[in-house]
């Protein structure tokens, strides 16, 4: 092997043949692998939704500590741009507080979560090859790589090496003895340090294929057309919640504490508050979490229910399709989704003798939420406050009261809010949801 380096001429290319990290954790594996989890931290979208200003970003609250990881730029040559990312760091927080909380965990969808977060990783393993190699040629090669002059001499004796009839029949005397158990390992990073001295992908194939016709074992892991997805690199494997759990639990499990208005307000303290933002309707993490009415909560109406459409016409509910525009007071809006969550054998209620019923967790909403004047009282009343509270936790940081002869709700007359005194609630024989 001396013999065949000795022809070398162009300097650090003959140190730079010879390099091989160590398998598993590694001086380049392992500065890589920090820097894609410092990443998907990093990324972390959105921020909690507050009665007055701003709320924090979810990055500070669950990464309070978060800074660039060396070589964290590097991630850019993955090709997987941020919204990915953000997609990535919303999952595995969903996977963090799957595993770390109590009461959220009922609501998430754990076989989504980790699907998705399976998926995530299959992705970044196909991306990754140019960002190692660049990770790989600023740490374990930097010397050879940096003493380089001429890359493109370099590449060419490079090849003349791994391509020459001595050097494959070295390595095909070691595999026949069982000696070459790191085969995979060591061609990967022949592959990679082809890559930096500017041979494309393609070429590279095309000399994994000419290794191959003369009877060298190259391991289909490393083959043409898959070794740019090796990653054994990268230990642990896979990029999970664990990766994240020592700096994220304590913004997941913290309680916040809560102010109550009236006897039928918000609890004292909210278990996970930050978690059941995260995932609240219009945060991040919502299409990882059941909706409301999954545990009994949602499907406030009867399907006869009259909707006010953009238009000024009204619909039964039931008749509402995907596309349509109804009437809010934000103007008008589009209908992205259907639901049919179950109401069999929830009771049901009626409003000052009106004709529509209702189920105990709808929420009304007050003249102290339409406004936006929290200090005033509760934002919104419910038949059952404590249950809609437990249901959907977030709703209960505006305050919620208990629906009941003397509150007053807002409802519309004109397509404009009108507070109306409610003077009798009803629970009429026999109203039980199909």
């Amino acid at each position: 092997m001396a013999a065949m380096l000795s022809t070398i001429q162009e300097p650090g290319v003959q140190e730079m043949f010879s390099l091989l990290p160590t398998p598993g954790g590694n001086n380049s594996g392992k500065p890589a692998r920090t820097a894609l989890v410092s990443k998907l931290k990093g990324s972390t979208p959105g921020r909690h939704t507050e009665a007055h200003g701003k709320g924090d970003t979810f990055r500070k609250i669950f990464f309070p500590n978060y800074k660039s990881a060396p070589y964290e730029g590097n991630t850019s040559l993955s090709s997987l741009d941020n919204k990915w990312w953000s997609d990535f760091s919303t999952v595995v927080l969903c996977q963090a507080m799957y595993n770390l909380t109590s009461d959220l965990r009922k609501q998430l969808k754990k076989d989504n979560i980790n699907n998705a977060v399976n998926s995530k990783n299959s992705e970044l393993k196909k991306h990754c090859m140019s960002f190692y190699a660049k990770v790989f040629s600023q740490t374990f090669a930097k010397k050879a790589y940096d003493s380089i002059q001429n890359k493109k001499s370099a590449k060419a004796e490079y090849i003349a090496v791994l391509t020459s009839d001595a050097w494959i029949t070295a390595k095909r005397t070691v595999a026949s003895e069982g000696m070459w158990t790191d085969a995979a390992w060591e061609l990967y990073h022949h592959w990679v340090k082809l890559h930096l001295l500017g041979a494309s992908n393609k070429e590279i194939d095309g000399i994994i294929k000419q290794l191959k016709s003369k009877e060298l074992m190259i391991p289909q892991e490393v083959g043409a057309g898959n070794w740019t997805s090796y990653t054994a690199w990268m230990d642990p494997s896979a990029i999970t919640w664990k990766d994240i759990q020592g700096d994220a639990a304590k913004g997941i499990l913290k309680s916040v504490m809560m102010p109550s208005y009236g006897p039928y307000g918000r609890p004292s303290s909210m278990k996970e508050e930050n978690s059941f933002e995260f995932t609240a309707n219009g945060q991040p993490g919502s299409g990882y979490r059941h909706s409301p009415g999954h545990h009994g909560g949602g499907s406030c109406f009867t399907g006869d229910t009259k909707v006010l459409m953009a238009n000024g016409t009204r619909l039964p509910i039931r008749s509402v399709e995907v596309g349509d525009e109804v009437f809010t007071l934000q103007g008008p809006r589009r209908v992205a989704v259907i639901s049919t969550p179950t109401r069999k054998n929830r009771h049901l209620y009626s409003l000052n003798g009106y004709s529509f019923l209702f189920t105990d967790t709808h929420p009304f909403v007050t003249a102290s939420g339409l406004d936006n004047e929290i200090d005033a009282g509760a934002a919104f009343t419910a038949i059952s406050p404590r249950k809609l509270a437990n249901l959907v936790p977030t709703l209960s940081r505006l305050g919620i009261a208990k629906t009941e002869t003397g509150s007053t709700i807002m409802s519309l007359e004109n397509k404009h809010p009108l507070p109306t005194p409610v003077h009798l609630v009803e629970e009429p024989d026999g109203a039980q949801g199909a």
